[in-house]
């Protein structure tokens, strides 16, 4: 039978069918800036060297896409600016949370693994939380999916010796910690030492000491100004000097800056020649430090000379005239406002070093010596310190919800200052005297 030229098939067109829309809201995102920059799916697919049926997979729903990828390459390929790249983050982060039934085995596994988790995958998604975590994503939604990767971690193998797997499950579980301390009111915030407890106990010990020196350091430097805050002050102190001498043993030296925070013990407490010897000290040990490293642990320096300064003010535990202390307050926001010039100033420099805080950005860093001026300014400037918290009120509430507490305790104190019968100041670091909520 002779076919018409009409039943004949018609000829592709030299651009082909018509891509269909994506099914997905990190597909959207990705269409949407490809259509920005007035390229093709097959022009991104250059760009980032892969095929364009893998750009096509990524754009139609197949999460596990994003995890073979690299996503900062994604988000240089498609030229983001910082917001964008915090909402694709985002996304991306709730889409691969929806591969952890695959990643746990919950469908058919591969023969030849040796776990129920695919390790590779793994490691993949702990470096987008990671990223995601430094740009400033919610940090309850990285939580959750941080604590159902270490729990599912955890359930293999005990016994192992296999460091690959206990370096993924201790680096899992400092992201926990970490999440914890943003995301707990700041008053509850030592309930992560049961995580990094956790950690030591079932991981570290199946191994040397010696191991997994840089990530003993980190666990100290997470946990032993935790302590400080159930005022074990001593056992603080310990942990910080354990801290001090993996991060000297792993060579760190932004490990090492960060055990500088031990320092601020002594102002705590009271004992401010003990810790303007160690502030000197501590000084002077910067200064033999590597150019690279050296202005990022004096930021840090100041920062703490700030906080000490801070709680001399405060220091209920002495007999001081108002106005001694309202000079430790002022030197306290002078030493604020200088060391932030200086992260300003290295900012590169500081975001690196800021990544291996508690904090993780510097964006946080500089919303908690925020308020820290503001509680400074509860006994110079009341007015002022109020003002300052309800303007940056906002970004706390997005970026560092833990500090929400240490807010309104700040501004009830402020307030407090400007009554007939005013607050006693000194209460402010005294966190279980009882504060009315404010509506």
């Amino acid at each position: 039978m002779l076919t018409t030229e009409r039943e004949l098939p018609a000829k592709p067109t030299r651009r082909g069918r018509r891509s269909s829309q994506p099914r997905t809201e990190l597909g959207l995102l990705i269409q949407k800036h490809i259509d920005r920059l007035g390229i093709t799916r097959a022009e991104l697919a250059q760009r980032l060297h892969v095929s364009s049926s893998t750009v096509g997979r990524l754009l139609n729903g197949d999460t596990r896409v994003v995890q073979r990828m690299s996503a900062i390459s994604i988000c240089d390929a498609l030229g983001l600016d910082e917001m964008d790249r915090r909402e694709f983050m985002k996304l991306a982060g709730v889409a691969s949370a929806s591969t952890f039934a695959f990643a746990t085995g919950a469908t058919k596994q591969k023969a030849l693994l040796r776990y129920k988790i695919d390790l590779d995958l793994a490691e993949d998604h702990l470096k987008i939380l990671r990223q995601m975590v430094e740009l400033g994503g919610d940090a309850g939604i990285l939580l959750q999916s941080a604590q159902k990767w270490y729990q599912a971690l955890m359930a293999e193998q005990s016994y192992t010796k296999d460091i690959r797997l206990a370096s993924i499950q201790i680096r899992f579980g400092l992201l926990v910690g970490n999440t914890q301390e943003l995301v707990f009111p700041w008053y509850e915030r030592h309930r992560s030492i049961q995580t990094f407890d956790e950690i030591e106990e079932k991981i570290f010990s199946r191994f040397r000491l010696d191991t997994f020196q840089q990530e003993y350091a980190l666990l100290y430097s997470y946990r032993a100004p935790l302590y400080r805050e159930v005022y074990k002050y001593d056992e603080s102190t310990k942990q910080f000097e354990y801290g001090m001498h993996w991060a000297k043993r792993a060579d760190d030296p932004m490990l090492i800056a960060q055990m500088f925070d031990g320092i601020h013990n002594s102002a705590v407490i009271g004992k401010e020649l003990q810790w303007k010897y160690q502030l000197e000290s501590a000084y002077k040990d910067v200064t033999r430090m590597h150019t690279g490293y050296r202005e990022s642990a004096l930021a840090e320096l100041r920062y703490l000379e700030a906080e000490g300064y801070k709680r001399l003010a405060f220091n209920h535990l002495q007999e001081l005239p108002r106005q001694m202390r309202q000079v430790y307050a002022q030197k306290a926001i002078k030493s604020f406002v200088e060391e932030q010039t200086s992260v300003e100033q290295f900012a590169d420099s500081y975001g690196m070093f800021a990544s291996a805080s508690i904090e993780q950005n510097a964006l946080r860093h500089d919303l908690l010596a925020k308020v820290s001026q503001a509680q400074c300014l509860v006994l110079v400037d009341p007015e002022e310190a109020i003002r300052l918290l309800e303007r940056i009120r906002s970004n706390i509430t997005r970026y560092y919800p833990a500090l929400l507490s240490k807010v309104e305790r700040t501004l009830y104190f402020a307030q407090g200052q400007l009554r007939r019968e005013k607050i006693n100041p000194l209460l402010l670091f005294r966190p279980h005297s009882p504060v009315p909520h404010r509506p």
